[in-house]
């Protein structure tokens, strides 16, 4: 989080804001947690916990839980320290271990520790920015934050900014004819393979223009290394989220200067991303794959 372990211990030494962040799902470590409100209507679920200790004589204790809450105590700009709210299993009655396969069952009516119910991450971990934040950073170009992880379907472009998954169903229908269609020269609407109905062209379309998107950069330079890392940083140097999507307007138009994106050669503006990249978003899909969903 760009503070050191000295820094750390003096912005934890004071108290953290009043105001407390709740989230649905939280990235740490590498592995994206949900409450289980967010369990029961995700594909993806991701709500257990474990947690290792040790009894007053030395000995190991496992214990079995849930996500309830997910909480961001916020000490600063550049340090927040997420909490989970949890609910545990009762040892005694509500854990099973077989012994044959050593495969652990609970049972989620047989509940205990209602007092030790807070678990701190303080390594590690990522925020997960939702559709809309992901979308104004879109259409204004702007790169994804240090410490931020695009949501699920959505991936980086070469520049570190966030891009759409390909729409699909009823988002792709009105992406297509409310704009798109358009866009055509009479020449293609004339041809059937543009009719808005015809999908092999418009599949190919969708994926090719994401795949641009995926690949843009600073003009005239060699591509950044690990996502614009070194440039992100840069650009979010005394902003905050908070702070640009209060800025942005409702139809996230381009704020000011674009973001500049370094390289090993120099530093550039880069070119903004039409508004209409997130024409077809209306939907956010959940894609198989979370490959090069990246973040700092």
């Amino acid at each position: 989080m760009n503070v050191t372990d000295d820094e750390q211990l003096y912005l934890l030494a004071k108290q953290p804001s009043s105001t407390i962040s709740t989230f649905q799902g939280y990235e740490i470590n590498g592995n994206t947690f949900y409450t289980f409100a967010q369990d029961k209507k995700s594909t993806n679920q991701n709500s257990g916990v474990r947690f290792d200790a040790e009894d007053g004589n030395g000995n190991k204790v496992t214990y079995y839980g849930y996500i309830e809450e997910i909480w961001e105590l916020d000490y600063g700009p550049n340090f927040k320290v997420p909490l989970f709210r949890c609910k545990w299993f009762n040892l005694k009655d509500g854990v099973q271990v077989d012994p044959q396969y050593g495969m652990t069952t609970v049972d989620f009516k047989n509940l205990g520790l209602i007092s030790a119910n807070l678990i701190i991450l303080s390594h590690g971990f990522h925020r997960i920015s939702n559709p809309r934040e992901a979308e104004a950073l879109c259409a204004s170009n702007y790169p994804c934050p240090p410490g931020y992880r695009v949501p699920t379907g959505w991936l980086l472009s070469v520049g570190g900014v966030p891009v759409p998954p390909v729409p699909l169903g009823v988002a792709r229908e009105m992406a297509i004819t409310n704009h798109y269609y358009f866009e055509l020269t009479p020449e293609q609407r004339r041809n059937p393979q543009w009719h808005p109905d015809y999908s092999p062209t418009w599949e190919s379309f969708f994926i090719n223009r994401r795949e641009r998107a995926l690949a843009r950069h600073e003009e005239g330079g060699p591509p950044p290394p690990n996502f614009n890392e070194a440039g992100r940083r840069l650009w979010w140097r005394g902003r905050t989220l908070q702070g640009v999507m209060a800025t942005v307007a409702p139809a996230c138009a381009t704020l000011g200067p674009s973001p500049r994106v370094l390289t090993r050669r120099r530093s550039s503006t880069a070119t903004p991303m039409p508004a209409t990249m997130m024409t077809a978003t209306t939907t956010t899909t959940v894609a198989s794959t979370r490959a090069r969903q990246e973040y700092d």
